[in-house]
């Protein structure tokens, strides 16, 4: 009988060090459109690639990797300046324990995990790949977000977070969320977004366990458009309020608010 030696179960890979440097990669999916300005999982052109890693270990069709560092600049501009963490990839999974992410102004710890039919699913992100992350304590400038999400451009919004993140983009909840803005805003609960990344059609849904903030802190805090640069608008009567504190839910869109 003819030996099919394609067969990924037969594969056994391991290496101490794996060094990948000045590198580049181009995929294209020529089933999907292409996008402009931000990251298209469809069509990657990835420049300057490294990957320092260690204990590399291929097993089929499994792959293991203490990753110490990855870094390239996409052609969309966006540039991930640091990659590193236990990282598993399989037909189904990508997992990465003791997360380190740096990109711009962000710095992202935890663990993150990806669930996918098929690795092409990433050409329809936000409608396939089911996220299960758990943020350990990270600092987000939410602007960089916007070469996931071009809705975001402009919101120029620094958080620091942590917390639990699940489900596709489209329907997202995110538990146990501690979100602190500015210095004295600070938000702790449960939030369900379900129509994402269109902000303006999303529906939420916040289960607020404790939220505090100022009237000045709060007129600071950025609305959609984004890039318009227009901010909430609380009353007068707000500034004799002090700090102020709320515990309760709201449900609705975000210019229900």
């Amino acid at each position: 009988p003819e030996v099919d030696t394609l067969d990924s179960s037969l594969t056994h890979i391991v290496a101490s060090e794996v060094q990948i440097l000045d590198a580049y990669l181009l995929f294209r999916d020529h089933n999907a459109s292409a996008i402009n300005n931000r990251i298209d999982w469809g069509h990657l052109e990835l420049k300057h690639l490294d990957i320092i890693g260690k204990n590399l270990r291929v097993l089929g069709d499994t792959v293991t990797c203490d990753l110490e560092k990855a870094q390239f600049i996409d052609h969309s501009g966006f540039a991930l300046d640091k990659f590193a963490g236990k990282v598993r990839y399989d037909p189904e999974y990508i997992i990465v324990e003791d997360t380190k992410i740096e990109s711009g102004e962000s710095d992202i710890n935890g663990r993150i995990a990806f669930k996918y039919k098929d690795i092409n699913d990433f050409a329809e992100f936000n409608e396939k790949i089911k996220m299960n992350h758990k943020l350990e304590e990270s600092h987000l400038k939410l602007e960089d977000l916007s070469w996931f999400a071009e809705e975001l451009a402009g919101l120029n919004l620094e958080v620091t977070i942590s917390g639990q993140v699940s489900g596709r983009v489209e329907n997202l909840k995110c538990k146990d969320l501690d979100i602190t803005i500015d210095e004295n805003t600070r938000f702790q609960g449960d939030v369900t977004l379900d129509g994402l990344p269109n902000i303006d059609h999303t529906f939420i849904t916040l289960d607020i366990n404790r939220l505090t903030s100022t009237k000045a802190e709060l007129d600071r805090i950025p609305i959609p458009p984004f890039y318009a640069g227009q901010t909430i608008n609380t009353p007068p009567t707000f500034t004799d309020l002090g700090t102020m504190s709320f515990q309760g839910n709201f449900i609705g869109f975000i210019n229900d608010f």
